[in-house]
């Protein structure tokens, strides 16, 4: 009797459960098909799978490509492509004035919460979403990134460019084949460290990625590449694992640890560094003094995200940029003609020093031409930089975005938008930036980012790359290890080169 009461229980179980399945099938399938019925952007081009899950994104991104896929998106429909289903990747420069321009309404995407961690999460001037919030914090540690400041941290530079230009000459006797994308990010690695710590961490010395911090800031990159596509999982994953990027956070924060009980605080506030010789404050001293002076308004969190952003963010662009001249150059025999003329010219007019001065490579005209069209080929940063359209909505190309819609502009997009830098766009060709007609492609110049969010350390890799230039066109020639049409990138978010074997060749 028993089992029939529960034959027919379990009958009566399913003859529930089969139509709330079929209601609950209609409900979403009704609202799948009312929102693709309104949705303004439903006639927005782009992959088929994009309209329907973000895996499409998550997939090209994987596997390193995206930018150039990016630009054949926008080379074959236009100025509008979607990448995911609530994601849209533009190419017009008055939508960038309008997404990144000062004063902007527009925020940052959730996507970017998986940039940080909890320890500088308060301050992260890359990951904050709230505008007020960021002036804030921005403000508080702009004056130690200005132009002006630059050239007190030289003395720096100029030790790591000795010691490089020493390593490539060594390798020039032995004819030997060096992959120069990586040594260009030990160099970058080394000034980073000597400006943020005072002391560089070797890499140039060592020949080697110390302690793996090269590899784990990679594996970290691609890691917030991706979950910032699943903001909330990675929300859940931060709670159950940590971050990705705490191993490294700890580690800079047991060097502030280190250097603090070193450290001797003057009556008036300033700390002295930990350095025999004596040369300009690093950024470390410059920020433990603030703290001291004003300990609740320069937190310990300031104190240990202005060092943690130095060191994530302080090598990858710089060693991108410099990859990129170096390559161009290389393949652009007259290009480095000229600006060898240029340089050798400076030095016998008695316009420049040996090492070369910030200031002095500043006025080197072709040079900076030569260090904007090398930034315009190939931006360091390679996906969008996504932003949350406002309260109302927004026009943006003639179309209507609804607010929420996440939008954005790739770099890579940008630079080879011919219709700015003309159709011979995909040429490396440094004196497009020398005629008077330049300002739309300054407009649409983003290497950087653009307007109040524009990267702090800007100036750091400006003053790297200016030094270290001139250094090499006077003292070396490079070699293609093989044939290469162009500098092979992998983008997880920065285009890192990938395979870029050079024979330096000393003069």
């Amino acid at each position: 009797m028993a089992l029939v009461e529960d034959s027919f229980a379990l009958i009566h179980e399913k003859q529930i459960m089969l139509p709330l399945l079929v209601l609950s099938i209609t409900a979403y399938a009704t609202l799948w098909l009312v929102r693709e019925v309104w949705d303004p952007l439903r006639s927005v081009p782009g992959p088929t799978t994009a309209r329907y899950t973000a895996l499409w994104y998550f997939h090209k991104v994987f596997r390193g490509d995206f930018h150039h896929e990016n630009i054949k998106l926008h080379e074959e429909h236009g100025k509008i492509v979607r990448v995911a289903p609530n994601m849209y990747s533009i190419n017009d420069l008055e939508s960038a004035k309008l997404i990144y321009g000062h004063g902007t309404k527009f925020l940052k995407a959730d996507w970017y919460s998986a940039w940080t961690a909890p320890a500088v999460w308060t301050v992260n001037l890359f990951a904050m979403q709230d505008v007020k919030a960021h002036g804030v914090a921005r403000r508080q540690l702009a004056n130690y990134y200005s132009m002006s400041s630059m050239v007190h941290y030289e003395s720096y530079v100029d030790e790591c460019v000795r010691i490089f230009c020493g390593k490539l000459e060594g390798f020039s006797k032995s004819k030997q084949s060096i992959n120069m994308g990586t040594w260009l990010q030990y160099y970058a690695f080394d000034v980073i460290t000597n400006i943020t710590f005072g002391k560089s961490f070797g890499y140039l010395e060592k020949a080697k990625d110390i302690d793996n911090m090269i590899a784990k800031l990679d594996q970290s990159n691609l890691y917030s590449a991706l979950a910032g596509l699943f903001p909330s999982v990675h929300a859940i994953v931060v709670r159950l694992a940590g971050s990705p990027a705490q191993e490294m956070i700890d580690y800079i924060q047991e060097l502030i640890t280190v250097r603090k009980t070193k450290t001797t605080i003057t009556q008036g506030g300033d700390s002295e560094p930990p350095h025999s010789e004596k040369r300009t404050e690093d950024f470390l001293g410059k920020f433990l003094a603030a703290h001291n002076r004003d300990p609740s308004s320069f937190t310990s969190t300031h104190l240990l995200f202005g060092c943690v952003q130095n060191i994530f963010a302080g090598s990858d662009t710089t060693a991108i940029a410099l990859s990129s001249i170096i390559f161009y150059l290389t393949q652009n025999p007259r290009c480095l003609a000229e600006l060898r003329e240029e340089i050798i010219s400076a030095a016998r007019e008695g316009s420049i020093s040996d090492p070369v001065t910030f200031v002095q490579s500043q006025n080197l005209r072709y040079l900076q031409a030569v260090i904007k069209e090398a930034l315009r080929m190939n931006p360091a940063v390679g996906l969008p930089l996504v932003r949350v359209v406002p309260a109302g909505g927004v026009m943006l190309c003639g179309k209507y975005f609804p607010e929420g819609t996440v939008v954005g502009i790739n770099p890579w997009v940008a630079h080879y938008n011919y219709s700015i830098f003309g159709n011979d766009a995909n040429i490396f060709r440094p004196e497009r930036w020398l005629s008077e007609d330049s300002h739309a492609m300054e407009r649409y110049f983003m290497p950087f980012g653009q307007g109040s969010r524009t990267c702090i350390g800007k100036n750091i890799s400006l003053l790297e790359i200016g030094k270290l230039i001139p250094q090499l066109v006077r003292n070396f020639d490079f070699e293609l290890a093989g044939r290469q049409d162009r500098l092979v990138g992998q983008n997880h978010w920065f285009v890192k080169p990938q395979g870029f074997d050079v024979i330096p060749l000393k003069l």
